[in-house]
Formats: C-alpha cells, structure tokens, sequence
C-alpha cells in the first residue's frame, strides 16, 4: 500500500505547474540550510555561555515574533502577489539568524530572534494560498504532500551534514557558528528559484479589510479546533526545542551525535506523515488524532525517567513517528469542518494558537532546566526525592507537565469531535503539512 502511495505521488509530479515546481525546489533548498541551524543554534548559545533559561526566552521571542505578524500577513495576502512574501521570508530569515550569530549580547539575540520568527510567520502563512492558486484541485492534495516531504529531506540531510562537520572539525563554539553561518549562506540561495515564480496580478475586492476578514465565522468550530492546537503548543515548547540540550546535559553526548539523532527524527517524521492516510483510512480522521497523540505519551514518559542513551533515542524517534501521524491528519481534519471560504482564516488562528502558547512555554521549559530544585521546592511533596517519582532533571518535570497537557488536548479533541460523520478519508492520500502550526517534533 506504502508503495502505492509513492507511485502515485511521482505520477502528479508532472501535473504541477512551473511556480509550483519552483516552491518546492525553493523549500528543498531552504531546508538544507535551516536544518543544521536548528539543531545547533541552543547547543551554540550554550557554549558562548548563555543560561538555559535566557535560551527559552530566545526561543519565546522567536514565537512572539511568529504570532505578531500572522494575522496581519495573512490580510495582506489576499491582495496582493505572493512571490514578494516569499522572498521576504527568506531574507529576513537569514538575516535574524545571521544576527544572532555576530554578537554575545542576549538582548541583540533576542531581536534577531524576534526577526526570524517574523519570518517564519510568513512562509509559513504564504504556502497555502500560493498553493491554492497556483495549483489545480486535482493535484493540490499531492503539492502539500511533496512540500511536507521535500522540506523533512533537506531538513535531514542537513543535520547530518552538520554532525559530519563537527565530527571532523569539533563542536567548539567557533566550529557551531562557521557551520551555522554556512547554514544561513545556503538557505539565502533558496531565493533564487523563488524569485524566478511568475504571477498573474491580484484582483482586489471589495471589503478585504481586517473587520471584513473576521465578519461572519464560525467561530464555534474554529474555536473548538484551536484549544486543542493551543494545549499541544503549550506542552511543545516546554520540551520540544530542548531535546538536544536534553541529549547533551543527560547523556553528554556531543554535537555532532546530536546532529544525528536529529537528522533520524526528520527522517522517521516522513514516516509518520506517509503513514498518516493509511492510518485515517481504518480509523478516521478524529480518533487518527486521539490514537496517535496518546500512544505517543508512553515514549515521553520514557524519555522523562531514563538514564539509557539507547533507551532514550529509541523513545525519542517512536514519539515522534505517532505525533507526526496526528500532524496532517489533524490539518487536513480541520479543512474538512469548516466551510471553504474559511479555511485560510481557519489555518491562520490554528497557527496564532499554537505559537502564542509558545511564547510563554519555551521561557518556562528553560527556566526548569536552569532551577528545577528552586521549583521542587515549592511542591508540596518537596520533603521526598524527586528520583522517587522519576524526576531526574528540570528535563523530567517539563515532559511529565507535557504530558498532561497531551492528555488533556487529546480528550477535549474527543469531546469536541467525537460526533463527527465525515469522510473518513479523502479520495487521494493525505499529506498536509503543518503549516497552520509547529510541528511537534524535533
């Protein structure tokens, strides 16, 4: 069935348009660059010596700066051409994280961190109205699943370029930030496919202004898809930008290990994603979400109280194969509850959801590294060893937090969908990024 799937993929490959061919070379090539910045960036500002709680902060900005301009992008998307965001995207992208490898200065890393996570906001918000218009119905479902596998590809490739290097060269703060500037050169050359995408001029209706934009929704559905989406977030930024400084404080293994244990958890996500359909297919769209999302909380719990190297990453990549089931199914399960005309609206809050949680829970996922027995001390069972209830680390106490968050979102999904009576899946297989949030994975 696997193999079926894949047939069918490289079958409308030819169906795509030339902007469409051009976007995903375009994010081939900016994954290659990002990959290895993300894995490396906050084992870099650790060895420069920046505390693990100013690191949440770093990362806090980077999703406040994704939430500012989410909604006001997506406004201006709908009148005018795309190709200009895109491009901004990119440079500003590059630009940030240049930024915040040219100085020591935590405030000067926090702004830099603020610019990247402005543009991230807007590729991520680009991407599906580019999509929308630039391909036909029939070949849409497979453009956003070659842009999901496309993007993983280059995002492993390049961590796995980046532990070669540090292997080779060290991980020396010096070796980081020449490997990340590296990173940077090759995601600003993601322009140059991007800037050859030719668009038809925009026609601009009546009443596209921001009031316009929230008059009449279905606010009741929408806000039904974004509580669980803001409950996963919440529990994602405690956690998830932390796993390779989890690797290297608990295990002390070294970047370039590290590197490849990230570059495993890419490749396992195209996993999750190609199995996502086949798995709707039998179970549904709303118990594919409850299913995947909890069966994943056993691996988290491992992670939380080992002290096996080996035991820890095979935790780590099966989590991560059931969450990145949920992912898709989850979007493309959103798409289907809402009306047409509502769907980029809907796309755009499930995204100020999710990185509005992130704004407060990266800060806290770090300052529980940094004071875990501070915290402890204020419990009421502070009396006992932490190790008796399997907390070994402010690590251990920020994934038992994420778990009951992941509880709480997968029941209150439940409650909210349980009645629905869909489709259970779409003609064509199901390959949705998650483009209206973070992807739960490292």
């Amino acid at each position: 069935m696997e193999m079926q799937v894949f047939r069918e993929y490289l079958r409308n490959l030819r169906l795509f348009s030339r902007n469409a061919r051009l976007l995903l070379l375009g994010t081939f090539v900016g994954a290659l660059g990002t990959g290895m910045v993300w894995v490396l960036r906050n084992l870099y500002l650790r060895k420069i010596g920046i505390e693990d709680s100013k690191i949440g902060n770093v990362l806090s900005l980077n999703s406040l700066g994704l939430l500012a301009v989410t909604i006001p992008a997506a406004v201006l998307m709908d009148r005018f051409r795309l190709k200009g965001f895109l491009l901004a995207a990119g440079f500003l992208g590059t630009v940030g994280v240049l930024g915040q490898l040219v100085t020591h200065s935590v405030t000067h890393i926090l702004f830099w961190s603020f610019v990247a996570g402005v543009a991230a906001s807007l590729g991520m918000v680009v991407i599906p109205p580019f999509v929308m218009r630039n391909t036909g119905t029939s070949e849409r479902v497979y453009m956003f699943g070659f842009l999901a596998v496309v993007a993983t590809a280059g995002s492993a490739l390049s961590m796995i370029f980046a532990g070669l290097i540090t292997l080779c060269l060290g991980d020396t703060a010096t070796v980081l930030r020449g490997v990340m500037i590296g990173g940077c050169i090759v995601g600003f050359l993601a322009g140059a496919p991007l800037f050859l995408i030719r668009e038809a001029p925009v026609e601009r209706g009546v009443g596209t202004g921001l009031e316009s934009w929230f008059r009449g929704r279905d606010w009741r559905t929408i806000g039904k898809l974004c509580i669980p989406d803001f409950l996963i977030g919440c529990g994602a930024g405690l956690t998830i930008p932390f796993f390779p400084m989890y690797l290297q404080t608990r295990f002390g293994i070294p970047s370039d290990r590290n590197s490849w244990v990230s570059a495993a958890s890419q490749l396992v996500n195209m996993v999750g994603f190609g199995a996502s359909p086949l798995i709707a297919r039998r179970l549904g769209l709303v118990k594919s979400v409850v299913a995947s999302q909890l069966l994943s909380i056993p691996f988290f719990a491992i992670l939380a109280v080992t002290t096996n190297l080996h035991v820890a990453i095979a935790a780590l990549l099966l989590r991560n194969v059931l969450m990145n089931m949920a992912q898709p199914v989850n979007s493309n399960f959103a798409m289907e509850v809402v009306p047409e005309n509502q769907r980029a609206f809907t796309n755009c809050l499930k995204s100020v959801s999710w990185n509005a949680s992130g704004v407060v829970t990266t800060s806290a996922g770090g300052y529980m590294s940094d004071h875990f027995r501070e915290i402890w001390a204020w419990l009421p069972w502070r009396n006992v060893d932490p190790s008796r209830f399997g907390v070994r680390d402010g690590f251990s106490l920020s994934m038992f937090v994420t778990i009951s968050l992941y509880l709480v979102a997968a029941s209150v999904f439940y409650l909210f969908f349980r009645g629905h009576r869909g489709a259970r899946t779409a003609d064509a297989p199901v390959l949705v990024p998650a483009v209206a949030g973070g992807a739960d994975a490292e």
